[in-house]
């Protein structure tokens, strides 16, 4: 048995339990998101709210859960689905604490050393506690998010099969087995990575009941399990009912098969159950109904993440290598960081334990090690595997492998265990070592709280809310507004349905565009989008992309008699004209979202306000049409290219957004002087985003350049950098302030000043500083600068053509003929260029020839 002789309740164990549950509960509920965050956790909040669907694969559960949270009578709604996933993660490091005093009693026991007791406690306690405070698991606590309740199911179930070994023999041990059976199941419906406990769980039954393989009814059980852990797929849903009914039938025929295989069958697919929850749902069409799974078949491509169909994992998106270092290991790192100086991390005392424990409970232990070393394998470097991460993702990783790190942590505590009590052996001094070491590995697991707490305190972070407000705020009525993502798009649906506000505007999510259920949304539901596409045109409008692409090429491909009755050649042809205006103008392929935006502008005729999220890279082919008016673009019927449409855009960043957490203002007077407010910590993706109003007032700027209002220019350029101090837009925009009024000088100064602050190398920042000096006359030194700008950007032209100049001023002819052969070396089908090359080189064979 686990704990031997000791099986009666701990109290203490219980008291330190609930001591370290309520503490960490309590720093997370002081630390947690008061609003709406950026990426996911926004469509969390509205979808719990109004019971609605997100992203595949639905998560039913949590919506379940959240709705039921946001019901809470105290807090808004948003705090209290916060507060959710604080709770949860809570739980977890409960049920990790109490995994760690486990299994540090059954490889110290406690009949061998009465110090034993007092250790395994701070050993349990360790592992928690490290666990709570890392960056990535701190991260998932104090927002919407799923992955802490998948922590919390995973760290009860594994208890509970520790605890299934300690009742052995009693004759109802089983019955922890069905409950496991039952939660996993219930549990996808909170996030598929709960299906990975299987693994471990099904391996320590067999190692702990070896009989069990040579019944053919709990082999099969464990196939069902087992695959069941490699994710919801084919072979579980193949596998679950056949070896269910096939049980079934022996067991009412024969009456002697074992009837734990087919209940924990029964139990499981009645925990899974709770994914009908998507299917009533969607039918009642709420105003978030993504994958919008209305039948079996829809539910199936939910359930199975079509949307998100990951590539082979055969077919390596990047060099295994990279992926485990900089997509695992990386991540590894930072979470167990203990404090860092001057930059530098320090970290290799929890990992140094981590091995340690990891080893002494395989030697000491292997039945609880196997769990603990199969999470380990299956959190981690299977992880990496299977999800094949490519170089340059949209975002850090990192929450992939918070189980990893969680169940890591209790290893720690194994080995600052073993440590404390080798060198009281070593030294003679069991007991003062233990004062010694439960002192000192304690106080070390709360490093990490102070180490991350500045930038985890979330208790003031309003920047995502505010901007979902300032986008929609200045919209006229009945907008239609193009977004790019996530963070532009899921605060918006928020705001607007968990708020009420600005219900009356039409987010149009260009990602979403490319899929038949959310056009079918637009063009249906209120508020409802014109489109000219029939229904049938719509369900089958991927089949059409392919058939255009197809010809667009060149190719000939079979298509369905749906798709060829719903796009003959006349719906077929504007297709083509998109596609191949997309392919010349923007050099891509055309998608649907082109189409759709397409249509959707031609359809509308105007008749509702056109509005492009700044965030949209491509412009969608909209740049001639395009106004700035802060952090949108209003779509004109005509025009000559982007340009700033003055009045609206200063009213709207002057008196209408809201700045809390980046400048201090006096809101009832636009005029008051604004100062930084450097109290709330802006994570690394907020600081990207309020990038955006930086560069709207640097355009601002740039226009009172150009209407000989310096002032007004650089007052714009100081509240740009308030918001954004390292957004570059600012230093090109001050700088060329200062050139203007004749202070190069000023200008070389703040270049340089701006140049040293930024993380890394910028080359328009270099390029314009080259130019400043050049234009002071110091030309070697502008040469070194602009060959070294070339460096920097080797795809950009402009700092060659700059060189260039130089060079033919001073007339300097082979050193600009070595530029541009550097030029196509590296873009060999520059033809322009390579005209150019050619006409230098003849002219100077000429002059070679005449002896000049």
């Amino acid at each position: 048995m686990i704990e031997g002789s000791q099986r009666s309740q701990d109290t203490l164990n219980l008291i330190f339990g609930s001591l370290v549950f309520l503490f960490v509960l309590t720093v997370y509920t002081l630390t947690m998101n008061p609003s709406v965050p950026f990426w996911d956790s926004g469509e969390y909040i509205a979808t719990s709210y109004i019971m609605g669907v997100p992203h595949p694969p639905g998560t039913p559960l949590y919506v379940l859960v959240g709705r039921v949270f946001s019901m809470i009578p105290f807090g808004s709604v948003a705090q209290n689905v916060n507060w959710l996933s604080a709770f949860s993660s809570a739980v977890a490091i409960l049920f990790v604490y109490l995994i760690g005093v486990k299994i540090s009693r059954r490889i110290f026991p406690l009949e061998q050393d009465p110090n034993n007791r007092a250790m395994s406690y701070a050993a349990g306690a360790i592992g928690a506690l490290l666990a709570a405070f890392a960056t990535t698991f701190w991260d998932n606590a104090i927002e919407a998010e799923v992955y802490a309740g998948a922590c919390a199911i995973m760290a009860f179930s594994i208890w509970l099969v520790f605890r299934w070994h300690e009742r052995l023999g009693e004759g109802s041990e089983d019955g922890l087995l069905l409950l496991i059976s039952y939660i996993v199941g219930l549990g996808v419906g909170i996030h598929l990575a709960v299906a990975i406990v299987a693994w471990p769980a099904v391996l320590f039954v067999f190692i702990c009941r070896p009989n069990y393989l040579k019944q053919w009814n709990y082999i099969g059980w464990a196939i069902v399990t087992l695959s069941l852990g490699l994710g919801i797929n084919q072979l579980t849903f193949l596998w679950a009912p056949i070896v269910l009914g096939i049980t079934l039938l022996l067991y009412l025929v024969r009456g002697r098969i074992s009837r734990l295989p087919f209940w924990a069958s029964i139990l499981f697919m009645l925990g899974l159950s709770v994914h009908f929850f998507l299917l009533i749902r969607s039918n009642l069409d709420p105003a978030i109904n993504e994958g919008a799974p209305k039948d079996w078949e829809s539910l199936w491509l939910m359930l199975t993440r079509d949307q998100y169909k990951p590539g082979s994992p055969l077919e390596r998106r990047a060099p295994i290598p990279y992926q485990i270092d900089f997509m695992w290991l990386r991540y590894m790192w930072w979470n167990f960081t203990l404090f860092a100086v001057k930059g530098k991390a320090f970290f290799v005392l929890p990992i140094l334990l981590a091995a340690i424990g990891g080893v002494v409970h395989f030697l000491k232990d292997k039945k609880t090690a196997a769990v603990l070393w199969a999470l380990f394998v299956f959190l981690g470097p299977a992880m990496v595997f299977y999800m094949n991460f490519k170089v340059g993702e949209v975002r850090e990783r990192d929450y992939f492998f918070v189980q990893n790190f969680m169940f890591l942590s209790i290893w720690v505590g194994i080995g600052a265990m073993w440590v404390t009590q080798t060198l009281g052996e070593l030294l003679k001094s069991r007991r003062l070592m233990t004062a010694v070491g439960v002192s000192l590995f304690v106080g070390m697991s709360l490093l990490p709280l102070r180490h991350n707490l500045r930038a985890h305190d979330r208790s003031d972070y309003y920047f995502a809310h505010n901007y979902a407000h300032n986008m929609l705020a200045t919209l006229e009525p009945d907008a239609i507004l193009f977004t790019n993502g996530d963070n532009d798009t899921f605060p918006l649906w928020y705001i607007q349905e968990v708020e009420g506000f600005r219900k009356d505007v039409r987010v149009i999510n260009l990602s979403l565009l490319n899929t038949p259920w959310y056009i079918d949304q637009l063009k249906n539901l209120e508020p409802k989008i014109p489109i000219s596409w029939t229904d049938e045109q719509i369900k089958t409008i991927n089949e059409a992309f392919q058939l255009t692409y197809a010809r667009f090429n060149g190719q000939t491909i079979p298509i369905s008699i749906e798709t060829q009755r719903a796009w003959d050649q006349s719906a077929l042809n504007p297709l083509l004209e998109i596609s191949n205006e997309v392919a010349r103008r923007d050099n891509r392929v055309a998608y649907v979202k082109d189409f759709a935006v397409d249509d959707i502008v031609k359809t509308n005729n105007w008749e509702r306000p056109l509005y492009l999220a700044v965030t949209v890279p491509e412009r969608m082919g909209l740049n001639k049409q395009l106004a700035m008016e802060g952090l949108v673009y209003r779509i004109n019927p005509t025009g000559q290219g982007e340009t700033l449409n003055v009045p609206v855009a200063e009213k709207n960043l002057f008196e209408v957004y809201k700045y809390d957490g980046l400048v201090i203002r006096d809101e009832a007077d636009p005029q008051a002087a604004w100062l930084p407010d450097t109290t709330t910590y802006l994570d690394p993706n907020g600081s990207k985003l309020v990038q955006n109003y930086a560069a709207a007032f640097s355009r601002l700027a740039l226009y009172y350049v150009d209407s000989d209002r310096d002032e007004e220019a650089l007052s714009a350029v100081k509240k740009a950098e308030m918001i954004s101090p390292r957004f570059a837009g600012i230093s090109m925009a001050r700088g060329f302030i200062y050139e203007r009024i004749g202070d190069l000088e000023g200008a070389e100064r703040y270049y340089r000043e701006m140049l040293a602050k930024q993380p890394s190398p910028d080359w328009q920042l270099n390029h314009r500083l080259a130019l400043l000096i050049l234009r002071q006359g110091r030309e070697e030194e502008a040469i070194q600068m602009l060959q070294e700008t070339v460096r920097l950007a080797p795809d950009r032209f402009e700092p060659v053509q700059s060189l260039l100049t130089v060079y033919y001023n001073q007339n300097r002819y082979p050193e600009a003929l070595q530029v541009l052969e550097g030029w196509l070396r590296a873009h060999p089908q520059d033809a322009s260029v390579r005209q150019l090359y050619d006409q230098l080189r003849q002219s100077i064979q000429a002059q070679e020839g005449e002896g000049q």
